[in-house]
C-alpha cells in the first residue's frame, strides 16, 4: 500500500493553509516500497522481452535477404516494444528516460532503425559500406545479437528505478546573472580555439548555465538555452555532438530542478510539444553545423548563415543520404553492424574484455606494467581502414558493439554489466545535486558524456571526459559556489518589524 510521505510538516500545513494544491504535489511525495516498483516495472520488462524474443525468433528463422530488407521494420518494432510499455508504466515521467540505459537505447535504436532503412533503399553516399553492406552473412545474427544487447540494457533501465532521489531543499543562487554573465563569457573567450581539452571544458561551463538558470527557476531560462545550444555550434562545428548532446543535459536540467507551480511529471500535451520543439532545433541546427563542415560544397563560416542556408540544402537531390551522415544514422547502423558481423564471424579479432580493462589504466604510463590495453577505436578502425586510423581517423561502433567485439555472442551480458555500473554511478551522482553549482553540472555532464560512449568512444573517454570536466569545474565554477557559501553564512541584517494593522493593538 502507498504511504504518503511529508517533507516538511509545516510547510504541508501552509501549503494547506494557502490552499495551493498544485505546490501542495511538489511538497508532497509518493513513497512506494522498492519491491513493489520492482515487481511493476519487471511486468513491463517480462511483457517487453516476451516482443523481443519474438522478433529475434522470426529473424533467425527467416532468410538472410528477407531479414536484410526488412531490418528498419524490425528494428522500428523493436523499439516500440521497448519504448511504450516503459513509457506507460513510467507515466513517461522525463526523468525516467533521461538516464544511461534509456537514453543509450532511445538514440542507438533509432539510429539503427533509421539507417537501416536508407540502406535499403540506397540513400548511401560512401559507396564501399553499401557493398559491404550486401556482403554480410551474418546477418540475422547480428541483429539477434544486437537487439538481446538492447533487451539487456532496458532489464537494467527497468529494474533500477529511481524514486524519490530529486533531494529536497535545493537552493536557488541569489547571485545567478552575475554567475550566468561570468559563465558566457568563459565561453565565448574559447571561441578562438581548438584543442582536444576544450570540448569538457565548455560541457561543464555549459551545464554550469543550465543548473543556475533552472534551479532558480530564472523567467529567461528557455532563451538563456537557446543562446547556449546556439553558441555551442557555432564553437563545436567541427564536432556537433558536443553541442546536440547537450540538449540531453538540458532535459535533465528541466527534470530535476522543479520549479514552484509546475511539476516535473509531464503531460502528454507537453511531451508532445516540447518533443516537437527539440527535435525540429536538433534537426536544423545539425544540419546548419554540417552546412558549416563543408557538406555540399558549401564554404560557411557562421552560424547564422549556416541556419538561413538549411532550406537549400534539404532541397538537394541527393539530401537524403547527406541528412544520414548529418545524423549519423547510416554511420551507428554501418558500424555497429560490420563490428557486430566481424566478431560473430571470426572470433580470433575478439579482445575479450580487453577494451573494457583499460579504463582501469587510465593515466598509468604503458611504461609501468610494459603494456597498456587496446581501445576499441583503436581495435576497430584498424581492422576496418588501417590507413585511416595512421592519420589520426577513427569509427566508433557503440558500446553495443564494443560488448560483441570483445565477447561475441555473449555481447548482452556484457552490456547489462557496463549499463548497471553507469545507472548506478549515475543515481549516486544525484546526491552532488547538494553541493551547489559543481555538483549540478557534473551530474548534467555525466549524461551527456555516458551518451557520448554509447556512441562509440568507449568507457575511457567516458571517464577522462569526467576527469577533465571535473578539474575544469573546480576552477571555474569553484568560486560561484564558495561565493554562495559565503553569502549564506554571513547574517542577515535586523529588520524592525512594523506595526501592522492586523496585529493587536491593545495596551499600545
Amino acid at each position: 500500500m502507498a504511504q504518503l510521505k511529508i517533507t516538511d510538516s509545516g510547510e504541508k500545513n501552509w501549503a494547506a493553509a494557502v490552499g495551493n494544491q498544485r505546490n501542495l504535489r511538489h511538497l508532497v511525495t509518493k513513497e512506494i516500497p522498492a519491491e513493489h516498483v520492482a515487481h511493476f516495472l519487471g511486468r513491463t520488462f517480462l511483457f517487453s522481452a516476451i516482443i523481443v524474443v519474438a522478433i529475434i525468433l522470426i529473424a533467425l528463422s527467416s532468410p538472410t535477404e528477407f531479414v536484410r530488407t526488412w531490418l528498419g521494420i524490425f528494428y522500428a518494432l523493436l523499439m516500440a516494444a521497448l519504448v511504450v510499455p516503459y513509457g506507460i508504466s513510467v507515466k513517461w515521467r522525463a526523468k525516467d528516460f533521461l538516464k544511461p540505459s534509456m537514453i543509450s537505447i532511445l538514440y542507438v535504436g533509432a539510429s539503427l532503425s533509421l539507417g537501416a532503412l536508407t540502406y535499403e533503399f540506397a540513400y548511401v553516399l560512401v559507396r564501399r559500406t553499401y557493398y559491404l553492406y550486401n556482403s554480410w552473412e551474418y546477418i540475422r545474427e547480428t541483429f539477434s545479437v544486437v537487439s538481446a544487447a538492447l533487451l539487456g540494457i532496458y532489464f537494467v533501465a527497468c529494474f533500477r528505478p529511481q524514486q524519490n532521489d530529486i533531494p529536497s531543499g535545493l537552493r536557488s543562487g541569489a547571485d545567478s546573472p552575475i554567475a550566468i554573465a561570468y559563465l558566457f563569457c568563459i565561453l565565448v573567450a574559447t571561441f578562438p580555439f581548438e584543442h582536444a581539452l576544450l570540448p569538457p571544458v565548455r560541457t561543464i561551463v555549459a551545464c554550469g548555465i543550465l543548473v543556475l538558470v533552472f534551479r532558480s527557476d530564472n523567467p529567461a531560462k528557455w532563451v538563456i538555452s537557446l543562446v547556449l545550444l546556439g553558441l555551442l555550434a557555432a564553437i563545436s562545428a567541427g564536432d556537433k555532438r558536443h553541442a546536440i548532446f547537450l540538449l540531453a543535459s538540458l532535459g535533465l536540467a528541466y527534470a530535476v530542478f522543479p520549479s514552484v507551480g509546475r511539476s516535473a511529471r509531464l503531460s502528454r500535451v507537453q511531451v508532445m510539444v516540447g518533443g516537437g520543439l527539440g527535435m525540429l532545433i536538433t534537426f536544423w541546427l545539425v544540419v546548419a553545423m554540417s552546412i558549416m563542415r563543408g557538406y555540399a560544397g558549401y564554404h560557411v563560416d557562421d552560424i547564422l548563415t549556416a541556419l538561413m542556408l538549411v532550406p537549400e540544402y534539404l532541397g538537394r537531390p541527393n539530401a537524403v543520404g547527406m541528412l544520414s551522415l548529418n545524423f549519423e544514422v547510416g554511420y551507428v547502423f554501418f558500424h555497429l553492424h560490420n563490428a557486430v558481423n566481424i566478431a560473430l564471424q571470426y572470433a580470433d579479432v575478439r579482445l575479450n574484455g580487453e577494451s573494457f580493462a583499460k579504463v582501469l589504466f587510465f593515466g598509468i604510463p604503458e611504461e609501468v606494467f610494459g603494456f597498456k590495453p587496446t581501445s576499441i577505436i583503436e581495435s576497430y578502425t584498424r581492422f576496418y581502414d588501417q590507413g585511416f586510423r595512421q592519420i589520426g581517423g577513427s569509427y566508433g561502433i557503440t558500446l553495443v558493439g564494443e560488448a560483441a567485439w570483445n565477447f561475441g555472442y555473449f555481447a548482452p551480458l556484457a552490456a547489462v554489466a557496463v549499463y548497471l555500473i553507469l545507472d548506478i554511478l549515475f543515481a549516486k551522482l544525484h546526491a552532488f545535486l547538494r553541493h551547489g553549482v559543481l555538483g549540478g553540472a557534473m551530474l548534467l555532464s555525466y549524461l551527456q558524456y555516458t551518451l557520448l560512449a554509447a556512441r562509440g568512444g568507449g568507457l575511457d573517454m567516458l571517464l577522462a571526459y569526467c576527469v577533465l570536466a571535473g578539474a575544469a569545474g573546480l576552477v571555474i565554477l569553484g568560486p560561484i559556489d564558495a561565493f554562495e557559501a559565503a553569502s549564506r553564512r554571513r547574517p542577515a541584517p535586523a529588520v524592525r518589524p512594523s506595526l501592522s494593522p492586523a496585529w493587536p493593538t491593545k495596551g499600545r
